[in-house]
């Protein structure tokens, strides 16, 4: 054989070595090709079936505003829409010509308001409510994919905004009922007080024996027992109705220039001789003060209110001490005794109206409950707080803070 003859055997042997080398490849390829496509629809449908399972309506567009797909849920929220709903249609298409108008049918849309604002603005709606006109309520909620398009979530909120309607009405009608207590305690207060002020008068004319000696002993007592029981129960109708007027906003403060430690000797006077008959000392502990601008008699009002709870519930031989200072932009008054304290379980509550604590035997304590519930509402008409700590078998503390300066309301 000659060399030309081998060197063509040689290269013939060469290229169905490399031939079969390379188909060998290309069906390696092929195989790694295939997979790689299952693979993706492997994943393809895993992703289809998980979008579809959503409970929220999902709709997906691409760059140039065409329909790209959607699950079943978006269909449910559009029905109208649903025919119109395949692969590379336009979302002019999708939601017709007369979207605008449909829009604002008083019974709900039956399209899609935010592609409409796609269509004519260009816009998204990142978050946005709209009520369908099957009655449904969703919430819409837009954004921009990486290339350009747009995947929208909606989601529906109907048992949400149901909530929120019966929530609404039972707020009015909570606040018509407080209302109409509150008009019920002021008339009632009203015509219980003009007979007891006359009940008190009488009491008090006879006491002092304007027409002569009563005759008996026991007639002075009964009727000493008639004008501080018509006292107490003045007071309680005053606090009630005091109590109404702020629920009803209609307490008006008049706020002047005061001096805090004169009116707080005064109140000292007022308990002094009480505290004595009942073994406590009352003290006072309170430097030069700045005047403040309130409303003399409601804070006098909380002041005997905390004296007269102190008194109450401190034992004989235990002290009551009144304090002011000046701590930043307020005055802090306090009222500390070393009485019976309030069981932690019970200072949540304390300072509501009717409220009052439990002693350890279960039985409630004395009082109505109004005293500190309307002390904390007056304290907070002068835009100031009402703080109260106890330590149960040690004592109590009420401490109200009031802005230095108060601006007079309008009657």
């Amino acid at each position: 054989m000659t060399a030309l003859g081998v060197a063509v055997v040689v290269g013939a042997i060469g290229l169905a070595w490399y031939s079969r080398r390379r188909l060998a490849d290309y069906r390696r390829e092929f195989a790694r090709r295939v997979e790689i496509e299952a693979s993706l629809r492997r994943t393809e449908q895993r992703l289809t079936d998980a979008i579809e399972s959503m409970s929220d309506g999902l709709v997906l567009l691409d760059a140039d505003q065409r329909f790209v797909m959607c699950n079943s849920r978006y269909r449910e929220f559009y029905p109208e829409l649903a025919s119109r709903l395949t692969r590379g249609t336009p979302v002019s298409a999708i939601i017709g010509p007369g979207a605008r108008e449909a829009d604002l049918c008083e019974h709900g849309t039956t399209t899609d308001t935010a592609l409409v604002q796609v269509v004519e603005s260009g816009q998204i709606s990142p978050d946005a409510e709209c009520w369908l006109a099957t009655g449904r309520w969703i919430r819409i909620s837009d954004r921009h994919t990486g290339d350009g398009g747009l995947v929208g979530i909606r989601t529906d909120i109907t048992s949400l905004k149901l909530n929120e309607e019966a929530l609404r009405k039972a707020s009015g009608r909570a606040e018509s009922a407080s209302l109409a207590k509150s008009q019920f305690l002021a008339h009632m207060s009203h015509e219980l007080r003009s007979p007891l002020n006359v009940i008190i008068g009488f009491a008090e004319m006879i006491e002092s024996r304007i027409f002569g000696s009563l005759g008996s002993p026991k007639y002075e007592e009964y009727i000493r027992d008639i004008r501080e029981s018509g006292q107490h129960l003045l007071a309680l109708i005053n606090d009630i109705l005091d109590l109404s007027k702020i629920e009803a906003d209609k307490y008006v403060l008049n706020p002047e220039p005061m001096a805090v430690p004169d009116l707080i000797r005064t109140c000292q006077r007022a308990f002094r001789l009480r505290a004595e008959e009942v073994g406590v000392r009352l003290e006072y502990s309170g430097g030069e003060l700045p005047r403040i601008t309130a409303d003399e008699r409601a804070i006098k009002q909380v002041l005997i209110n905390l004296l007269s709870n102190a008194i109450k519930f401190t034992p004989p031989g235990g002290t009551i001490t009144l304090q002011a200072a000046v701590e930043g932009p307020t005055v802090m008054i306090s009222v500390a005794d070393t009485g019976e304290g309030i069981p932690a379980a019970d200072l949540p509550r304390i300072g509501q109206p009717f409220e009052r604590s439990v002693k350890p035997d279960g039985i409630q304590r004395d009082g109505t409950g109004l005293g500190l519930a309307l002390s904390r509402r007056l304290v907070e008409l002068h835009r100031g707080s009402l703080e109260i700590s106890s330590q149960e078998g040690i004592g109590t503390q009420v401490t109200m803070r009031l802005p230095l300066s108060l601006e007079r309301q309008a009657a």
